[in-house]
């Protein structure tokens, strides 16, 4: 049996401002990099912010300085997404917002493990769309992207089956009116598995929609035995098989995420366990690593990002 992992450290420096909105993102190139990815203010303090990038070189423990990748509008739309392709291709996406023209979600994507980065391109036109969390791949091998409409206040899916083609609009999912924002992974058999929380509202419970055809149709949103103090919520497959799940269910003000494990596809989530740290944490991301390594990065106390890495032993530990 593997030994409990438990590690914390930071992402960016002291004294570095992070966005209100507090997105963040993480993936990894083909090399075993991370790469890690956050919203902070504009340098010319308006309603907009830079999207900033660190990594963190294989076996190394120490994220390098960020560098800014492009900049978001915002504040409504301030979110985006950050992933990497099956071609090893890493992608960044987020709305463009009002800038004059018709409003649509960017894209940039760089080949180079994220060292250099192709010019931003259009994709998938559509006011009020928002991105915040990594597409999966249905049976077909289409990549299929979550999608919040904050006009229609709904969830659905954005869906191609080339990653430099044109993507289609599927859905919706039948989830209640306080959707937000939601998280999708692939189960064994190809089915999309979505789940949600209750957007802003605390005390709610998180949801669960299926999709056995690539996310055309969904089964009716199931509340889970989970409930959220609102805010995002992020959710992946590990490489033995179960799904974790990391949100905040530490009331108004905050606390440690919690992280959970299901070995049903998200059915039930029988082993709990809040990350110790004394941080109050939001918008978690996830990564799973081939060597069971589980690594969530967060806004920390709403100023720093932090990282904490983990493993399966560890969670099912005593709490």
């Amino acid at each position: 049996m593997a030994t409990p992992i438990y590690e914390n450290r930071f992402v960016s420096s002291e004294g570095f401002a992070i966005a209100p909105t507090g997105a963040t993102g993480l993936t990894a190139a083909t090399n075993g990099d991370l790469i890690c990815a956050f919203l902070a203010p504009h340098s010319d303090g308006g309603k907009r912010f830079q999207l900033w990038l660190s990594r963190l070189a294989a076996n190394d423990h120490h994220w390098t300085p960020p560098f800014s990748l492009d900049h978001v509008p915002g504040p409504a739309e301030a979110a985006f997404t950050l992933f990497t392709s099956a071609y090893g291709t890493i992608w960044a996406m987020w709305p463009s917002g009002d800038t004059g023209g018709t409003p649509h979600l960017v894209a940039r994507a760089s080949a180079e493990r994220g060292h250099s980065w192709h010019t931003p391109e259009a994709i998938a036109a559509q006011s009020g769309w928002q991105v915040r969390n990594r597409p999966a791949h249905a049976r077909n091998g289409d990549i299929v992207l979550p999608i919040y409409d904050g006009r229609e206040r709904s969830c659905h899916v954005i869906a191609s089956d080339d990653e430099s083609g044109s993507w289609v609009r599927r859905g919706p999912i039948p989830a209640n009116e306080e959707a937000s924002p939601f998280s999708l992974v692939a189960a064994k058999d190809g089915s999309l598995i979505a789940f949600g929380g209750p957007g802003s509202a605390e005390g709610k419970r998180l949801w669960r929609s299926v999709s056995r055809d690539g996310g055309l149709r969904w089964t009716d949103a199931q509340p889970l035995e989970i409930t959220s103090a609102g805010g995002p919520l992020d959710c992946i497959r590990l490489e033995s098989g179960a799904l974790a799940l990391a949100w905040n269910n530490g009331g108004e003000t905050g606390g440690p995420l919690t992280l959970a494990l299901s070995t049903d596809n998200g059915q039930t989530w029988p082993v709990k366990r809040r990350l110790e740290t004394e941080q109050a944490a939001t918008c978690p991301s996830l990564y799973g690593c081939a060597d069971g390594r589980i690594h969530v990065v967060s806004v920390w106390n709403r100023a720093r990002i932090g990282q904490t890495v983990v493993n399966e032993e560890w969670i099912r530990g005593s709490r």
